[in-house]
């Protein structure tokens, strides 16, 4: 078997296996395949093998996921809902769901105050 069968064997059993198995089962499928080419998998393999260690964070569609836990790990429609604000949902009510991008608290402190850079206003002889 190669290595990308491997990662599709892992894939496929990804939910019903326990993390920790999981870890292992990779760990030594990198292991053996270092013993048998001297090279560390390409980027892509090791890509692939990430997402089956965390695929229980991956597989979660939760819309509050940010509130559950302390760094969690989005997908890629919610980032771009939280950065740029796509992709809106409606409620049941047919309200529109929007979450605020990000780049409107960038310069926010904790305190509330705006700490982004002055603009220099210049004043002309005509004021």
């Amino acid at each position: 078997m190669n290595l990308e069968e491997l990662i599709d064997d892992m894939e496929d059993a990804a939910r019903s296996t326990p993390r920790d198995v999981r870890i292992e089962g990779i760990e030594a499928v990198i292991d053996a395949y270092i013993e048998q080419t001297g090279y560390v998998p390409d980027n892509q393999s090791l890509y692939r093998m990430t997402n089956v260690i965390l695929s229980d964070e991956l597989t979660d569609k939760r819309s509050n996921k940010g509130d559950a836990f302390e760094y969690p790990f989005l997908s890629r429609n919610q980032l771009l809902r939280r950065k740029v604000g796509v992709h809106q949902g409606r409620n049941v009510d047919g309200s529109i769901n929007r979450e605020v991008p990000l780049r409107h608290a960038a310069n926010l402190g904790a305190d509330g105050q705006d700490y982004s850079l002055p603009i220099r206003t210049y004043v002309s002889k005509y004021d």
